[in-house]
């Protein structure tokens, strides 16, 4: 198994791939160090699932259909972090779920909790405990 590197936005973010025998993966590029691997695999699952959700909730926004994309990271024995080549294979699943709808892009982004309709907030019906209720 090989890997590559490769950019996203300002960040490097390692690939797994089949190693094709033809040539390194660009191994040389890579500075790993376990003591910060999982401060890296949070960062590469942020930045990925950014990317994905950003470039492709426009998609399914115009397509009318739901759209999941999920990708596996994981960090080696010498604390290289990873975008997994299969998700069966990595420390962190991760699913990024697109639905349509929702505002707008560039619109303001949807309260948190359940979506509206039936056995969500009800149109007048304040979200939370009531006014005056010690927390």
């Amino acid at each position: 198994m090989g890997f590559y590197v490769t950019k996203l936005g300002d960040a490097q973010i390692v690939l797994e791939a089949p190693a094709s025998g033809a040539f390194a993966k660009g191994a040389s590029d890579v500075e790993a160090d376990p003591r910060t691997a999982m401060a890296n695999i949070i960062r590469n699952i942020r930045q990925v699932g950014s990317a994905l959700g950003s470039e492709l909730v426009p998609i399914v926004r115009n397509l009318g259909m739901a759209m999941d994309v999920s990708f596996a990271v994981r960090a080696d024995s010498y604390g290289v972090v990873m975008v997994s080549q299969n998700t069966s294979e990595g420390q962190f699943l991760v699913t990024v779920k697109m639905i349509p709808g929702g505002p707008p892009a560039g619109g303001p982004p949807r309260p948190p909790g359940p979506p509206p309709g039936p056995g969500g907030p009800q149109p007048g019906v304040p979200l939370g405990p009531p006014p005056g209720t010690p927390r």
